[in-house]
């Protein structure tokens, strides 16, 4: 009886105090007026009310000053991103030119050849040579403005506007149509 009593208020003690730290740990969190929660680390006292109204406060403020924001469409483009009203306005045009080789080219030539592979390293204009062979009705000049722009884009420093990107869409749009639609000649 006497170690069945000791245990149980080792066992209550202990969960006590476990308890004790929770109360402590929510009374550190103080809800605001706006509903989100002011921590204070633990072991620290809270914020005075003061410092919870003040920044309540600047919080209203810039709710308000975002909110009331629109902004002027002239300073928001960006060099080399879609403009805000248009299809591109989340894209970065040299990025996705510089990732097209691997991603949709590549990726579609061999989807559609899988039994042939492409060499370990091999570039893309290796690779252009090698479509250039075996599509022969795939258009020399849409290769050369790919390759032209791809290289721009992957090793030139300057950015690519949205019409050079509506271009190069078009001719990588007509060699990934020829890849799709061509049987192995």
């Amino acid at each position: 009886v006497f170690i069945f009593v000791v245990l149980f208020f080792g066992f209550t003690s202990s969960r006590t105090e476990k308890r004790r730290k929770e109360i402590e740990d929510v009374k550190a969190r103080i809800n605001s007026r706006d509903g989100t929660m002011i921590m204070a680390p633990r072991g620290k006292r809270p914020l005075p009310m003061r410092y919870r109204e003040i920044l309540t406060k600047e919080s209203e403020r810039e709710n308000k000053i975002s909110a009331d924001f629109t902004p002027n469409k002239k300073e928001c483009d960006l060099q080399g991103w879609g403009k805000m009203d248009s299809e591109y306005k989340s894209t970065h045009f040299k990025t996705v030119v510089a990732l097209s080789y691997r991603g949709p080219i590549l990726r579609r030539f061999q989807e559609e050849n899988p039994n042939e592979q492409t060499a370990i390293g091999e570039n893309p204009r290796d690779f252009m040579t090698r479509m250039v062979k075996r599509y022969p009705s795939l258009d020399l000049g849409s290769c050369r403005h790919y390759l032209r722009m791809y290289e721009f884009a992957r090793f030139g420093g300057e950015d690519i506007n949205e019409g050079m990107y509506s271009k190069f869409f078009e001719r990588l749009l007509k060699i990934i149509t020829l890849i799709s639609n061509t049987q192995d000649e």
